[in-house]
């Protein structure tokens, strides 16, 4: 469904640069909206197998819409190039050429950053025939899409039908929310099916030992599995669930207390629940091990080096996240969950799960502020995303619970309310976040259609860059004789390793790059390099490189020299990191075992 309305948006005839996509995006949204709660007003205690294919393809509708819509007249996904677009779809391209797991930048090192999700994704570009540039933003609203559908299926495994289409539909006009990273869509799909599976290990954990064994065995795979499929996506949010299972670990060995009932995992003996978080431990371990053992096993023999990317403390790191207090509608319905699992947790699995991924989250927050002693961080920023999904669906069923006390206790109330206004209410929440959603995400839509693809020419008719990735590329092969796969570049164009496997000699900034790599390294091989002043010091120099070389420079041409640039790594300093120039001497490649050109200002050499 997701693939057809993509396929439907690219063609509609809607002017750009205008609102009519913010129209009828809007117009799309509140009519699937409205049959959605349509569907669950008029659903009874029957469940047929057309109503879940009918609200699979509304979810699927709108989470596409939102994003399809928008970006119908461009090629790029959310932010084109933007941000950490320029790590995300080189790293797609690579995924795309290659069906085995390499890094993002360096060529010959194991994937460090979570590659499930991009390997994937190079699959299906590979199988329909797309570049990876392009296929990157099909497949991330394709993922958006299916999200809400799996989270329908999941949460309809814990609660009715009725609550699970509630909590999906809100899961999916979430996935359209300002507070959601919808432009990082791997991200938000664990994110947002975090909740029913944290509910789920819940519920399994403290399990009666004479209820269904082989129902129970089921369950406590699937929530290792998606464990450990969480760790091969987004490793963080891995560690988070993780830490999540230790917690109910540690509360199963606490001391019991003397002359009150047990309840939850505290109710079963304290080698039945450890017995259960093994077997969740071991089937995550199945799924993780085999992803990440390339890189685990030179980690190790190197000596475990420290991650760059946890050098990253930006504020809002820094700062605890409270959207339950955020002057907004979503920030009151926020609040209305908080107090719902407050209330709520001590006679209901469903709030106790939920309030322990939120506490989770915390856990991880503080761990990372402990952390920064040890002169790092656990990059609580991310971590801190798994609360927005959470406090969603404990707002849902916060409403769903006081609807059902008032129509106990105020059956008259109930009578007077007119089904179809009320109704309206829900669709019109709905949209209304929809709406805020798409306003703040304007600019990355922009950034899209102001992105030039490979050829050259942008969406937006007026950009253009004035040496095209194809150029680039055509002029390299030339040169070198070699594919992308086998040549490496110092200080490539960005817009070059998107569209084409070529391999950075070093990641543009230090929180980019692998472990493995040894980023400060590799900074000074690049420094060492520029002091060479005859071409015999130059290639003996890239000959006894400890590191695999590049075989293709580009510098900026100034009257000083030929300069090409490095970032420093400022730790948890702000900013975090820094650049500088540094300066080549062009005589270093005055010999008949280079062949150079000239673009503008910009200089390309490459080795024979």
């Amino acid at each position: 469904m997701s693939l057809i309305v993509q396929w439907i948006s690219v063609r509609l005839p809607l002017p750009e640069p205008s609102f009519a996509k913010l129209e009828v995006t809007l117009l799309i949204v509140a009519a699937v909206l409205a049959g959605l709660v349509a569907l669950a007003a008029r659903t009874g205690p029957v469940w047929s197998g057309w109503k879940s294919v009918a609200v699979w393809s509304g979810l699927a509708t709108v989470s596409t819409s939102v994003l399809s819509i928008p970006l119908h007249g461009t090629r790029w996904y959310l932010g084109g190039l933007f941000g950490d677009n320029m790590f995300r779809i080189p790293y797609f391209t690579h995924m795309t050429a290659s069906a085995t797991p390499v890094d993002m930048t360096y060529r010959g090192l194991p994937s460090f950053y979570s590659v499930g999700w991009f390997w994937t994704g190079g699959r299906f570009a590979s199988f329909s025939g797309l570049p990876g540039w392009t296929a990157y933003k099909d497949f991330a609203i394709l993922t958006m899409a299916v999200v809400p559908a799996l989270a329908f299926s999941l949460w309809s495994m814990l609660l009715t039908r009725k609550t699970a289409l509630a909590l999906a539909t809100v899961t999916a006009v979430a996935g359209a929310a300002s507070v959601t990273p919808m432009w990082e869509p791997y991200a938000w799909a664990v994110y947002a099916l975090a909740p029913p599976i944290v509910v789920l290990m819940g519920r399994v954990l403290r399990s009666p030992r004479n209820a269904d064994a082989a129902r129970r065995r089921w369950a406590l795979a699937g929530v290792g599995a998606f464990i450990g499929v969480a760790g091969d996506v987004y490793a963080l949010i891995g560690g988070v669930l993780v830490l999540v299972a230790v917690g109910y670990g540690v509360v199963a060995l606490l001391p019991r207390r003397s002359g009150l009932p047990d309840t939850g995992v505290r109710a079963l003996p304290r080698g039945t629940v450890i017995a259960r978080l093994a077997a969740i431990g071991a089937v995550a371990a199945a799924f993780m091990i085999p992803v990440w053992a390339a890189y685990l096993g030179k980690a190790l023999a190197a000596g475990m080096p420290p991650n760059p990317a946890q050098d990253f403390l930006p504020e809002t790191s820094a700062q605890f996240s409270l959207p339950m207090f955020a002057p907004t509608f979503e920030g009151a319905f926020f609040l209305g969950g908080v107090v719902w699992l407050v209330v709520a947790a001590r006679r209901d699995q469903v709030a106790a799960g939920l309030a322990a991924l939120a506490a989770g989250a915390v856990a991880w927050h503080v761990l990372s502020v402990l952390a920064v002693f040890k002169n790092t961080t656990l990059l609580s920023v991310s971590a801190n995303v798994v609360l927005y999904p959470t406090l969603y669906c404990a707002g849902v069923l916060g409403v769903i619970d006081t609807a059902g006390w008032v129509r106990r206790h105020h059956a008259e109330l109930v009578e007077r309310a007119h089904p179809v206004l009320a109704a309206g209410v829900v669709v019109v929440a709905g949209v209304s976040v929809v709406q805020t959603g798409q306003s703040d995400v304007s600019s990355l839509v922009g950034k899209a259609y102001s992105q030039p693809v490979p050829s050259g020419t942008a969406a937006d008719g007026t950009t253009r860059d004035p040496h095209t990735a194809e150029d680039y590329d055509r002029e390299i092969r030339n040169a070198t004789g070699r594919a992308p796969r086998d040549t490496v570049i110092l200080n490539p164009p960005l817009n070059l390793i998107a569209a084409y496997p070529y391999w950075n000699f070093q990641a543009p900034i230090p929180q980019y790059s692998n472990p493995l790599a040894d980023y400060d390294g590799r900074n000074a091989e690049i420094t060492r390099w520029s002091a060479a002043k005859t071409p015999e010091e130059l290639l003996k120099e890239l000959d006894t490189s400890r590191f695999t070389p590049p075989t293709v420079f580009v510098f900026e041409s100034k009257p000083d020299g030929w300069h090409s640039w490095i970032e420093e790594d400022h730790h948890l300093n702000s900013p975090e990191h820094s650049g500088h120039d540094v300066v080549f001497s062009p005589k270093a490649f005055e010999s008949p075992a280079f062949v150079r050109w000239t673009t503008g200002s910009t200089v390309i050499v490459a080795r024979r």
